[in-house]
């Protein structure tokens, strides 16, 4: 499995987190290819969906043709990996990792899950699975919990537009249950970070009484300093174990004058 830097599909326009993925699977691979399942919405064009490497865009195309996905499908699209990712001369990670597709900076096109296809190198030990075949999806061991994030206004609707100098409050959801899809093991939530236009403004710990594993957070947050426009809020999920890599969402929303 492979998590990107955000578990939605980003606009054109959007920044993305700093966050990659290890090379360390491509490190003997011939060829390659990322393989993600997104949530079809209505006014976000999956056809024109890229995966974003560094400053790189890739088409990633349905792995099935056919029509126009109906709303609330799923569809499974693939990129081929150039090769100056293969083998071991390659960078030690690619980041950022991420998807795109028109549109998508105003709706929330969910990231149903990610993984690498890959075709070893001649001499190394091949991939589990039907001879000739990609290597199979891995299940990692373990997995953060599903992290969420939306703005609401004082009276706890969900906004997308707002004016400056108001209040709003960033609603952090760690789903627990959706973690646990994801991996053998679910692992504890050391504490979350929220940064708005790349800028730190807030870190909470769940740790206090034992590792986090689920939870619904609201944390205050002032516009008067933010210019008017688009803004982004990214929440990153950071795990006890150092191992486990973090995971990020974003959410973003306008302000007017």
């Amino acid at each position: 499995m492979v998590v990107p830097a955000t578990q939605r599909v980003l606009g054109q326009g959007e920044v993305a987190p700093g966050i990659g993925i290890s090379r360390r699977p491509l490190v003997a691979a011939a060829a390659a290819r990322f393989v993600a399942t997104v949530r079809s919405v209505p006014g976000v064009d999956l056809g024109q969906l890229v995966v974003q490497h560094g400053d790189i865009a890739l088409p990633a195309r349905p792995v099935l043709s056919g029509g126009t996905a109906v709303a609330g499908a799923e569809v499974t699209v693939a990129a081929d990996l150039p090769a100056e990712l293969l083998g071991p001369a390659g960078p030690p990670a690619v980041s950022p990792l991420v998807l795109r597709a028109p549109g998508a900076d105003a709706s929330n096109v969910p990231i149903v899950g990610a993984y690498l296809e890959i075709v070893p190198l001649p001499g190394t030990d091949p991939p589990a699975g039907p001879q000739g075949a990609l290597s199979p999806r891995p299940l990692p061991s373990t997995a953060l919990p599903r992290p969420s994030a939306r703005l609401l206004d004082s009276e706890s609707r969900e906004v997308t537009t707002a004016v400056r100098g108001t209040r709003l409050l960033v609603e952090v959801t760690i789903d627990g249950l959706g973690g646990q899809l994801d991996g053998a093991e679910l692992a504890g939530v050391a504490g979350f970070q929220l940064w708005v236009d790349r800028r730190l403004f807030a870190g909470v710990p769940t740790a206090a009484d034992g590792p986090g594993v689920a939870g619904v957070y609201r944390v205050a947050l002032s516009t008067r300093a933010l210019a008017a426009g688009a803004h982004v809020v990214e929440l990153r999920l950071i795990a006890v174990d150092p191992r486990v890599e973090p995971v990020s969402v974003l959410a973003s929303w306008r302000l007017t004058p």
